[in-house]
């Protein structure tokens, strides 16, 4: 194990290998995103085919956001006391199991106990929380840029995917599309995080990035927190100690606000932005590229505000995005009849830019403010607000539209709650460092 470690020692000199584990946590983050956004596409080739309400569609997203959420609590307790890297394999072989039973839907209970309930199991465990603490693990100095990298995996694959899969659809159905991302998930996924990923730079003889020279016992794997040392010195709270101090912190339930009208402000949109689109016109295909720029968009805006927020702060960088969010809902109310690919792609464009932000900044300011111990229970406690915005955001759209024919209103209710959530961030102050309270 030694010789292996001096082997390595002239590549870890040009290159750290914590990039290579941003790499690993970006490529599973685009695997987990498009399981999760193949929805978006597969919605209009199911509508077609079964004589369902999008109310009732929008069940199955709308659960599997839940239990994606639920489950990350859960995922993020189990970090404070196993290695997180053994849970990645364990959930990408359950995702891929229930994608190869969604070949056999016939049923509504089906589609929502196979995607709804087992793909959003095993999809905690590749989500960007697992891969978030991973990161949060190996970079002190750039971690915003690091998480702003693996967070733009889920952009990345709704750009790559998502196109790819539409064709799959349009060739061979709907059913062979789940098999496709199956195959993708099982023989391609599990060996490479089995074989490479690593949760602690400690596991490579290594330390965080840009970590400060600090005492034997403050060095250990369960405490490598940033911070002075000062902070570090404190006694470690038990984790009843800690709920306590959570209830009690005005920026706790400020970031709980937040987590949940983020995605109870997007969701409606992005779930049924392609039956929308294709609603006002658009072929197939062409909501699939239009899905696919919005990815791609998307990609670019978390990469930008992972890097820019640790610059010029995270609140700045979550205002921008959400002035972006707001041009691009202008632009899909105003998508006319019979519409070609012009509006539709800046509408992609501005929303995905601004949406990029979100995984992000969520992501950076719950490490700013809570970073320690336990993380990765507070974490998780957040991804369960975050899980209330999931179930509710696409329910809401389908249940509007179902009401009245039309989108529009849900449009106008997400631009005044991501306006709302944005208030939340700025009071919240990420910029004021870690929460006193829990040091």
């Amino acid at each position: 194990m030694q010789n292996e470690h001096m082997d390595q020692a002239p590549v870890l000199k040009r290159m750290y290998y914590g990039w290579v584990v941003v790499a690993l946590s970006f490529f599973t983050v685009a695997m987990s995103a498009t399981i999760q956004q193949s929805f978006i596409v597969i919605f209009p080739a199911m509508l077609e085919e079964f004589d369902w309400s999008r109310t009732v569609f929008s069940l199955a997203p709308a659960l599997f956001g839940l239990i994606l959420s639920c489950n990350a609590f859960v995922v993020g307790t189990l970090s404070d006391r196993i290695d997180i890297k053994r849970m990645i394999p364990f959930g990408a072989a359950l995702v891929a199991v229930g994608l190869v039973l969604c070949f056999f839907i016939r049923e509504f209970w089906q589609l929502i106990l196979f995607f709804g309930v087992l793909c959003a199991i095993g999809g905690g465990a590749i989500s960007l929380l697992p891969n978030t603490i991973i990161i949060s693990n190996w970079f002190v100095r750039r971690r915003g840029t690091a998480i702003g990298i693996i967070a733009s995996g889920s952009g990345a694959g709704t750009l790559v995917f998502i196109p790819l899969l539409q064709l799959v659809i349009n060739g061979w159905g709907w059913r062979v599309g789940y098999l496709v991302q199956a195959l993708v998930i099982g023989p391609v996924l599990i060996p490479l995080v089995i074989l490479f990923q690593k949760s602690h730079p400690q596991q490579m003889g290594l330390k965080p990035l840009g970590d400060e020279p600090r005492s034997a016992q403050a060095s250990t794997i369960s405490e490598s927190i940033p911070g002075p040392a000062t902070e570090l010195a404190s006694i470690p709270l038990r984790s009843r100690e800690v709920v306590s101090s959570l209830l009690r912190s005005r920026r706790f339930w400020l970031c709980v606000f937040q987590f949940i009208l983020g995605p109870l402000s997007t969701m409606p949109i992005i779930t049924h932005q392609a039956v929308l689109l294709q609603g006002k016109g658009l072929s197939s295909m062409g909501s699939a590229v239009v899905v696919g720029v919005y990815g791609f968009s998307v990609f670019c805006g978390m990469i930008a505000s992972g890097a820019l927020s640790d610059r010029i702060g995270r609140e700045w960088s979550y205002s921008a995005g959400t002035i972006s969010i707001l041009v691009g809902a202008l632009f899909l109310l105003s998508v006319p009849s019979g519409t070609g690919l012009g509006v539709p792609l800046f509408y992609a464009v501005f929303f995905g830019l601004g949406f990029g932000t979100r995984p992000s900044m969520d992501s950076a300011t719950a490490a700013d403010i809570f970073k320690g111990r336990y993380f990765g229970m507070i974490y998780g406690v957040l991804q369960l607000a975050l899980g209330i915005g999931l179930f509710g955001g696409p329910i809401l759209g389908g249940l509007i539209y179902d009401r009245s024919g039309s989108y529009s209103t849900a449009i106008v209710f997400c631009m005044i709650a991501v306006v709302v959530a944005t208030v939340c961030i700025w009071a919240a102050a990420p910029r004021r460092g870690r929460e006193q309270a829990l040091i």
